[in-house]
Formats: C-alpha cells, sequence, structure tokens
C-alpha cells in the first residue's frame, strides 16, 4: 500500500518529516511548527545546541500529546538545567525502566554510535566535524542521513595543516554512512567557493536520491546557485528555501 512522506522546510537546517503515523522535526530553532498533527506522534531531533540549531521552547511544544524528544550530550546538559522539564531518559544507563516511570515525556540522549527506536523509526547517531551529532534513521522502508552540522569545513584563513585535517576527519565519518534514500546536507555560502566540498562527496559516497540542502539563512539563493551547477546522475536536488515550502514523496 502507498504511503506518502511530506517533507517540509522550516528554517535554516530545520525540517519536519511528516509521515502518516508520525512527524520527525530537525533543529528547530525559529519559524512554524506542525499545528494540525491529529493524532500522530511526534519527535524532536536536536543534533547540537548551537544557537541556529536548537530553541528549548521545544519543551513546550503542545500540539500533539505523545511526543519524544531525542538530543545530543550537549543539548542534553542544557535540558538537565532546564528547571521544569526534568523528565529525561538517558540512553543505555541501568535505572533506565525507573527513570521512565517518573516522566510524562521522553528526552532520550544519543551519543556517537549509539541507537535508538521510537515509533517505528530507528535512529543511529554518528560523529561530526563540529559540534554534537549526525543522525542516520530509517524509517517507513527508507533511510535518511541529517548531517547537523557535519561539513567540510575549510575556510579561506585555514593554514593546509588545519585543511588537511578537516578533509581527513570528514571523510572519515562520511564513509561510515553508507547508501541513503534521502539526505540533508550544509550548502553554507560562507564558504564562498568552498560550499560544495562537502555535499559533492556526501553524494558522491552514500547516492542519495533526493537531496535537501540546508545551512544557508544568510544567503538562499545559494541553492539556486547549486541547482543551477550542479547535476548529480540519479540524485534529485530539491529547492526548497522557503518556509512551508513542501516536497511529497511517495512510499511504495
Amino acid at each position: 500500500m502507498e504511503q506518502s512522506l511530506n517533507i517540509r522546510y522550516i528554517y535554516h537546517s530545520s525540517f519536519s518529516l511528516e509521515f502518516e503515523d508520525k512527524i520527525i522535526i530537525f533543529d528547530y530553532f525559529q519559524g512554524t511548527l506542525p499545528k494540525n498533527v491529529n493524532d500522530k506522534k511526534v519527535i524532536f531531533v536536536v543534533t547540537h545546541s548551537h544557537a541556529d540549531h536548537y530553541n528549548e521552547s521545544i519543551f513546550d511544544y503542545e500540539n500533539a500529546s505523545d511526543i519524544t524528544y531525542i538530543v545530543s550530550e550537549d543539548v542534553y546538559e542544557e535540558v538537565f538545567d532546564y528547571d521544569t522539564k526534568d523528565n529525561v531518559v538517558f540512553l543505555g544507563q541501568d535505572n533506565i525502566e525507573d527513570l521512565k516511570k517518573h516522566f510524562d515525556k521522553k528526552v532520550i540522549k544519543l551519543e556517537v554510535g549509539e541507537s535508538a527506536s521510537v515509533y517505528g523509526a530507528d535512529f543511529t547517531a554518528l560523529g561530526s566535524t563540529d559540534m554534537g551529532i549526525s543522525v542516520y534513521f530509517e524509517a517507513n522502508h527508507l533511510k535518511f542521513f541529517f548531517a547537523g552540522d557535519l561539513n567540510n569545513w575549510v575556510w579561506e584563513e585555514d593554514t593546509e595543516e588545519e585543511k588537511e585535517k578537516m578533509q581527513h576527519d570528514f571523510s572519515n565519518e562520511i564513509d561510515k554512512i553508507g547508501n541513503v534514500d534521502i539526505g540533508f546536507f550544509p550548502v553554507d555560502p560562507r564558504l564562498k567557493e568552498r560550499y560544495d566540498l562537502g555535499v559533492n562527496e556526501f553524494v558522491d559516497k552514500c547516492n542519495p536520491k533526493v537531496l535537501f540542502p540546508m545551512h544557508f539563512t544568510k544567503d538562499p539563493t545559494i541553492v539556486d546557485t547549486f541547482i543551477d551547477t550542479h547535476d548529480y546522475e540519479g540524485c534529485k536536488v530539491v529547492n526548497m528555501k522557503k518556509e512551508h515550502d513542501t516536497f511529497q514523496v511517495i512510499i511504495k
């Protein structure tokens, strides 16, 4: 039976993936969150605590009755200090079952190499070349990768040694992912002519069928430039840069 998946752009690196039974929201920090969720379960995923990837207001989201939060270790530390939101579940701790009994919301801390299954979706935390984690996950027979701030961050002022180390570290992380169906990856215009180094390697090694550029808040026109100058075989690059832009995937 066919199912539909609507992927909606919220802002910067934030997207909502709206399945028929659940909604997964990545790296929200501003914009409009889904309002009419009906009976769907909601998963917030936060890859790190940078201000352009995380806003503690997600813990005040009340449009769904069943919500789980999957967060990186650095975000967990902020959650732990969030006085009125002490409902935290530590993934892998011996007392996880005892903790669950006391909290009516679920916050799962994922460190690199750890996995969690939530509402039929399987999440694995991979590394980053910046802060926090990137996320590989499988849901509704599709394989996804959300980069967070994983990228080949080569800046003009970097030394050759710094550039070589970044390239090594980045390639090491990309090599862990494997093939995916749908990818979300930075195309940051601040990197100037090097803005596509990371995404090119990601597409070459992970073979996404659909690619969503992100992390371009200060210059959304980079998406047009990127699409005009890149023609990846077997990969559709989706042009979504305005809030509420939506792309539909049919799952057969």
